[in-house]
């Protein structure tokens, strides 16, 4: 079953990406939005990601502050007796830094719309 290990993020990189044999590295921070009383706070947790294969070379690609959307799985690995987790990707989205959001396709009111 492979989906229970299964993670979506969205957040931009941190720096450039460090590129190795066949695998790139990189930082991804991903905010997240509370709210103290009446006033909101954000926070961004920083994520260590590892491509592999073809999507190394796409991510080879990025640049610090661009923006991304992944799909990937949690794995860990020990190092001086410390745990740490990293996302391993298996799909990799690059957002365009356009801030307009994509047109939707509206009906003209004087044609039927097919609701099914």
């Amino acid at each position: 079953m492979s989906d229970i290990n299964s993670v979506t993020l969205t957040g931009r990189l941190t720096k450039n990406p460090e590129e190795q044999t066949n695998c790139t590295f990189f930082t991804l921070a991903v905010n997240t939005h509370f709210k103290i009383g009446s006033e909101w706070k954000c926070r961004a947790t920083y994520v260590f990601c590892k491509a592999w294969g073809f999507l190394a070379k796409k991510a080879a690609k990025l640049s610090k502050g661009q923006m991304v959307a992944l799909l990937g799985t949690v794995e860990s690995y020990v190092k001086d007796k410390q745990t740490h987790l990293f996302i391993n990707i298996r799909r990799l989205t690059i957002i365009p830094l356009s801030k307009s959001p994509p047109e939707e396709e509206v009906p003209d009111p004087g044609e039927e719309a097919d609701l099914f």
